[in-house]
Parts: C-alpha cells; structure tokens; sequence
C-alpha cells in the first residue's frame, strides 16, 4: 500500500527515477521499466517501514533478521587494535547497519548521520539508532572522530555513493557506464590514519529478512594503496551488486546531479 501511494499518488521523486534509469539502462522495454519501478518503490516502501521497525526491534530479531555471515573477518584486525573502514552502498537495508554490528564484530561501532532539523526528533532518533551501543557521530564532525576514535579498535561506517557536495574535491570514475563524481572521504581517511578498508555487501534474502558479507578492498596486511583505489574499488563491487539485483538500490537518490552525464 505505501508502495502504491508513493509510486501512483505522491509520485515521489518518480522523474529522477526514471532519468536514473535512462541513464542506466537506455536499451531497457517499457514493460520492463514499468515493471522494475513497480520493484523500485516496494524496496524503497520496505526501508521506509523497517526504519520504522528499528526504533523497537530487540537484538534477536536483528541478528535473525540482519545477520553477518562472516565477521570473523575482523577479528585478527582487532585483536591487533587495528581500526577499519567499513565502506557500503545504499543497498537493501542498508539502515539497519545501525543496529546489527555490534553483535557480530568486536570492534567500536562509529556511524555517521546528518543531523534533522528539529531538536527533539534529532535526539530521540540517535538514542534509538545508538540503542545497540553504536556511537552515531555529525558528519561535520567527521574528521575529528576519526581522530579520536581511530587508534581504539573501531570500524568506522561509510556510505559511500552518495553524490558530493563538493564536486571539485570529488573522485570520478565509470559507475554504471556513467562517468561519476564519487566522495573523496575514504581515501582522505585511508591516506591520514593509515586504515584498511573492507567492503559490505547486503542481500535481501526475503522481504525483511537480510545477509551481510564482508570482503576486504585492502586488508591489514597489504600496503597502501595509491589514492583512489580503495573508492575505485568499491565503486566496482557496488556496480557488480546493483546489476544482479537493481531494485534494490536507492534509484531516488539524485546521484548524477553534478555530472555532465556521459558514457565511458
């Protein structure tokens, strides 16, 4: 039902959508545009709901519901005290990320949020989302958590495509046969503090129900590499995730707004 008052009555962000999606997948039917924004909007609905869900969701039913596979990948990197960057995509529920961490890793949750505009509902939303001991930090304070946090043992979680808002600092690289402007922020924190960087992966199993995969881009143990790569990457595997499965993707997201679209 939200699905269909999105979609067929509020419209909602349905141009940018479909211009994403022309972009995207110029050879694509009619039917089957139709078809994957009919997906599109259930995906976004189901977000919007579990979102909801979060602010009362226990632990068990987050761990069932919002399970890692594999955080054993992080161990020896905390037994060694080493922080990670955790870099992810606005893919499958992506919110619940908030949550679901702590229970499956050893390292200091850190995640990063743009503040609301109201007070009160910003506060209840931080205690809510900070529930599982999460610390929830400002993105104007990114730079400065970092540097508190970086030097005990915490995993610092990055969405990382979203469109920049500085686009002469930004990375570009081909991302679904776009040329895109991507953020410069995990190489800025890769280059300063030293830190690997390790990619997650989420897959909607069944409605409300989700995997998590860890994979490294560059692990502990490999050397650094040259600036960009580590973002290159991630964009690659992303790219990969949203071609097997595109509705679910955040298709609303304005992410070409700064680019001169062009293939290659």
């Amino acid at each position: 039902m939200v699905a269909f008052l999105l979609r067929k009555v509020v419209r909602y962000r349905l141009s940018t959508i479909e211009d994403n999606l022309d972009r995207v997948f110029p050879e694509i039917k009619p039917s089957e545009k139709k078809e994957l924004i009919r997906k599109i909007y259930l995906n976004l609905s189901d977000i919007i709901l579990e979102g909801f869900k979060g602010f009362s969701i226990n632990k068990q039913e987050i761990m069932k519901r919002h399970k890692c596979l594999n955080g054993e990948l992080l161990a020896e990197a905390y037994k060694n005290k080493q922080s990670v960057i955790l870099v992810t995509g606005h893919y499958g529920n992506w919110e619940w990320g908030a949550f679901s961490p702590n229970f499956f890793v050893q390292h200091t949750i850190i995640g990063f949020f743009k503040p609301l505009a109201n007070h009160h509902i910003n506060k209840y939303v931080i205690r809510k989302r900070a529930k599982s001991g999460t610390i929830l930090a400002d993105i104007n304070d990114t730079s400065s958590i970092f540097a508190e946090y970086c030097d005990k043992s915490s995993l610092f979680l990055l969405a990382a495509d979203q469109s920049p808002t500085k686009p002469e600092l930004a990375l570009w690289f081909d991302f679904l046969g776009i040329n895109t402007p991507c953020l410069h922020g995990v190489e800025k924190y890769v280059a300063r503090h030293k830190l690997p960087v390790v990619f997650c992966e989420i897959t909607r199993i069944k409605r409300g129900y989700y995997e998590i995969e860890l994979d490294w881009i560059s692990s502990p143990k490999d050397e650094l590499k040259p600036y960009g790569e580590n973002t290159q990457e991630f964009m690659k595997r992303l790219e990969k995730t949203i071609r097997n499965k595109p509705e679910d993707w955040l298709w609303s997201h304005r992410r070409w707004k700064h680019a001169d679209y062009k293939k290659g």
